[in-house]
């Protein structure tokens, strides 16, 4: 069995991929390249400090660029280590990736087995996007980011814009590609783990027992990445001005509505 997470950044991810993690775990099928590979020591013992959520190093975070894999590694800059896709795939059980959706359709992926993509509100992910951005750890990390301040990012209406067409783009790849995937909406998977990881277990056709699934509740994860982790509660309309909401439904307006977020423009 090998697994595929898909989703923008700042969707939750890091939610989800508990989640199939700990499934895994219990299927006892659970093994990622980083680790076995001791990349994932290199950066416990070397880069914790550049690492934005618990257990990045033992993560398969990858990105394909120009037909060609790699797998993020953190640092100054955000270096890359390219791939060997055989090697890699034979070695990991749990992918995650920001690549557009359309990355499934790559025959470099032919061995995924399952795909999920998760999906967020996207006013809550640019809000999250510019928080997260302007954080001390991102920008230690990302040291070529000049706006150091949130309020930078909302009064630059052409970064602001980048971010919805981003997210509008991701989405787009996703509804030419849903047949592919298990949806996973970010707020259900807020409002209650077990039942998103039932959802997960039907698609993946297994039975297992879930009685300890609390300890993946969203206030333990949170406790432990709380930079890394979706909001409690919504939070956008606080820093949205009228101008952002009708640059939002202008680039992601139809994106909203098709994903269901709305029912239409008039918000």
């Amino acid at each position: 069995m090998l697994l595929l997470q898909c989703s923008f950044p700042r969707s939750g991810s890091y939610g989800l991929n508990c989640i199939l993690k700990y499934i895994l775990q219990k299927k006892g099928t659970y093994k990622t390249f980083i680790t076995s590979s001791g990349i994932g020591e290199i950066i416990k013992t070397y880069f914790l400090k550049f690492t934005t959520f618990s257990g990045w190093e033992e993560v398969d975070n990858i990105l394909m660029i120009n037909g060609k894999l790699f797998l993020n590694f953190p640092g100054p800059l955000k270096k890359l280590i390219e791939l060997d896709p055989e090697m890699f795939l034979n070695n990991t059980s749990l992918v995650w990736t920001h690549n557009n959706p359309d990355v499934i359709l790559n025959k470099m992926f032919s061995s995924i087995t399952h795909s999920f993509y998760l999906v967020r509100d996207g006013r809550e992910v640019v809000n999250s996007i510019i928080n997260y951005t302007t954080s001390p750890i991102v920008l230690r990390t990302n040291p070529q980011y000049k706006i150091k301040e949130s309020s930078g990012i909302y009064n630059d209406e052409k970064l602001f814009s980048s971010y919805v067409e981003g997210w509008a783009k991701h989405i787009a790849g996703y509804m030419s590609t849903r047949n592919k995937y298990c949806l996973i909406r970010a707020e259900d998977m807020r409002l209650d783990i077990r039942s998103t990881a039932e959802h997960v277990c039907q698609y993946l056709d297994i039975d297992i027992d879930l009685t300890d699934i609390n300890k993946i509740s969203y206030s333990s994860l949170k406790s432990k990445s709380p930079n890394h982790l979706i909001n409690a509660t919504s939070d956008w309309h606080m820093n949205f001005t009228k101008r952002h909401v009708d640059i939002f439904k202008d680039i992601a307006g139809a994106e909203l509505i098709s994903m269901e977020y709305e029912m239409n423009n008039e918000w």
